[in-house]
């Protein structure tokens, strides 16, 4: 769509221990906010001796103000925060998703720790193999101004 801003600037990553931040509002004060790359992988800011699946990993940007924001593939376990609100989980990064957004603020995503995960998950593993269609990557962010009528 035309109307739409990407929004691949002004983001930061930090990481936590998994689940030791259930909102934005439990995030340590002194956590290490880095400068990161959208779309982007939280290895290429935190170089690939750091084992990211082992970690909640959390993005953080300021938002314009009120509008549509729309994702287009969020890997892994991921929650979308409109300051300390929840307003979306994800579990696939097949889907893309879009949340309505009333007021300026901040916009967390975190990525829960993917070991936690498949250690809860139960029932079978699927067996059969697929092959991507294109690289797995975060799809990116896009800001759609408010919608109207």
């Amino acid at each position: 769509m035309s109307d739409r801003i990407r929004m691949d600037d002004g983001w930061t990553l930090a990481l936590t221990a998994p689940g030791a931040a259930t909102s934005p509002a439990e995030l340590p004060a002194l956590i290490a906010w880095h400068d990161a790359p959208v779309p982007g992988l939280a290895a290429e800011v935190l170089g690939p001796e750091t084992l990211c699946h082992a970690h909640d990993v959390w993005y953080r940007r300021s938002l314009p103000g009120a509008g549509m924001l729309h994702f287009e593939g969020l890997a892994t376990i991921a929650e979308i925060w409109t300051g300390d609100t929840l307003m979306l989980c994800t579990a696939t990064m097949f889907a893309a998703h879009s949340i309505l957004v009333t007021a300026a603020g901040t916009l967390y995503l975190c990525f829960r720790a993917l070991n936690v995960g498949l250690a809860a998950a139960t029932g079978p593993r699927a067996r059969w193999r697929t092959t991507p269609s294109a690289p797995a990557s975060y799809g990116g962010a896009y800001w759609g101004g408010m919608a109207t009528g």
